[in-house]
């Protein structure tokens, strides 16, 4: 029958980790033969892959938790044994990114009172809620006026009587 020959250790990894392999050809050993099937089962929070004895653990994107992973060596006969390891994934702080860009804006001078931009709409990040995103922003020129909400994270931009040019935002 199948016997643990060295055991998989417990993996605590931050979120996004490199793949990594166990190979249970180290793991797992039978003194009748040297054909074993392997299995592994359990995985919900990272992916796995099976190949000649090789498993290779890779992150699933902006995921964390615990998963326990249950390897099985199986001989010729239908015997087995199984090893447990428990892989706990640590949460990261992703950076915000931009999700939709904010296309450029032509105005007529004078001749437009008002434009809002929902910046939730701009920005997301994974792991905080837009409600807790802190916004901010800085306009090149001053060309028009310009205010932000912190609550809603809405910016609204207002024309400046007898203002025209370029404006960076």
């Amino acid at each position: 029958a199948p016997f643990i020959l060295s055991a998989i250790p417990n993996y605590t990894l931050s979120e996004d980790f490199d793949q990594f392999a166990i190979n249970l050809n180290t793991v797992f050993s039978d003194d009748s033969t040297t054909n074993l099937a392997f299995t592994v089962d359990g995985s919900s929070i990272v992916e796995t892959e099976l190949s000649s004895g090789l498993v290779t653990v890779s992150a699933k994107s902006n995921i964390f938790g615990i998963d326990t992973l249950i390897f099985t060596a199986t001989d010729e006969r239908g015997l087995a044994t199984k090893d447990t390891s428990i892989v706990t994934i640590q949460s990261t702080n992703d950076q915000p990114f931009v999700e939709n860009i904010v296309a450029d804006i032509s105005v007529q001078e004078d001749n437009f009172l008002q434009i809002q931009i929902d910046l939730d709409t701009v920005f997301n990040d994974v792991e905080t809620s837009d409600a807790n995103l802190v916004m901010s922003y800085s306009i090149a020129q001053t060309k028009m006026n310009s205010s932000l909400s912190s609550e809603t994270h809405v910016l609204t931009l207002s024309s400046i009587q007898d203002s025209f040019g370029l404006d960076t935002l």
